[in-house]
């Protein structure tokens, strides 16, 4: 009978240790499960957020191209948001003092309708390609391009050092060169009429060392509403006019500087489509000469045909009979 007990205690004490490994086993797997599930968790959580971080960016650069954009066309025309809206949907701007097409204001009480085309005959539109904020790395495949063409460009040209040669080249293939500031600052260039006067003087003298050209061609870094938002910019064109030199704006832009980085084909067409449908009879296209600007150069052989596929059209560099135009 004894002997019975002991038996039925070895056999509870053999299932109570039983038991407890199957506790001890099923804890174990909880810890290393809690373990790995509090391990994903920020994995996971870092995925979903940075999928939404992802989106946001994408909608914040969207929505940023698109303002650019549209600043763009508000500082090229020197319009608001409301005036913006009205010329877009009826297609022209008039008021008493200037008459709005395409991107651009004429000086006031001045006429640039009427050009005399050197001799020309049945041209009733030229098409002025300029390049901004040369010489660079790219300056040489922008002549090759215009070389393989025959076509003559103006260059607006800021103190680049170490590319002498590519301005010689652009004065020796017959190229206009032109004056955009030495230092391209903002707040150095229109710092004061000082400060302006002595970059002035820097970009001309760069220009004549190399080349022997004396330019007398100026457009303003970021045209003259942008030297209108940081002093008097009448003063510096009274400046530029007592020197004898000319400043020029643009009424086509490539958008090649403004947002996004643009594909090549995009540029071409918004070129080609601005010029088509301007009315004005001297069309100024605004390009850039500066580093990755790969696209912009790839797009010139589609904008060139374009133009020269065009009745009653020609591509020409600036001159001193070139009418300026101006942002107003």
């Amino acid at each position: 009978m004894q002997y019975s007990i002991e038996i039925k205690k070895t056999e509870t004490n053999e299932v109570n240790k039983g038991d407890r490994r199957k506790r001890i086993e099923l804890l174990k797997r909880l810890i290393v499960a809690s373990a790995v599930v509090l391990l994903l968790i920020p994995s996971v959580l870092s995925t979903v957020a940075l999928v939404r971080i992802r989106s946001i960016e994408q909608s914040v650069s969207d929505t940023q191209d698109m303002i650019a954009d549209m600043y763009d066309k508000l500082e090229a025309a020197g319009l608001s948001g409301s005036e913006l809206e009205t010329r877009y949907s009826t297609g022209t701007v008039q008021n008493s003092e200037i008459s709005v097409s395409s991107d651009v204001y004429m000086s006031e009480g001045e006429d640039y309708g009427t050009l005399i085309y050197d001799g020309s005959e049945g041209v009733n539109k030229t098409v002025y390609l300029t390049f901004d904020d040369g010489p660079s790395a790219g300056t040489d495949e922008i002549l090759d391009v215009l070389k393989k063409y025959n076509v003559k460009a103006t260059f607006f040209v800021n103190g680049h050092e170490g590319y002498e040669e590519e301005l010689k080249r652009m004065a020796r293939e017959g190229h206009t060169i032109g004056m955009h500031s030495y230092s391209h600052e903002y707040s150095d260039v229109y710092a004061d009429l000082d400060h302006f006067a002595e970059d002035l003087d820097e970009v001309h003298s760069y220009v004549l060392d190399a080349t022997g050209v004396d330019s007398v061609f100026y457009r303003f870094p970021g045209g003259t509403s942008t030297c209108r938002r940081f002093t008097d910019v009448k003063e510096c064109t009274e400046y530029l006019d007592a020197k004898g030199i000319r400043h020029y704006d643009w009424n086509v832009s490539a958008d090649d500087s403004v947002g996004r980085k643009k594909s090549a084909s995009e540029i071409s067409d918004k070129v080609i489509g601005d010029i088509e449908r301007s009315d004005k009879s001297t069309i100024i296209v605004l390009l850039h000469d500066a580093p990755g600007k790969k696209t912009t150069i790839e797009a010139l052989p589609a904008i060139i045909e374009a133009v020269r596929s065009m009745d009653g059209t020609e591509l020409a560099p600036i001159t001193e009979s070139t009418e300026p135009v101006y942002f107003k």
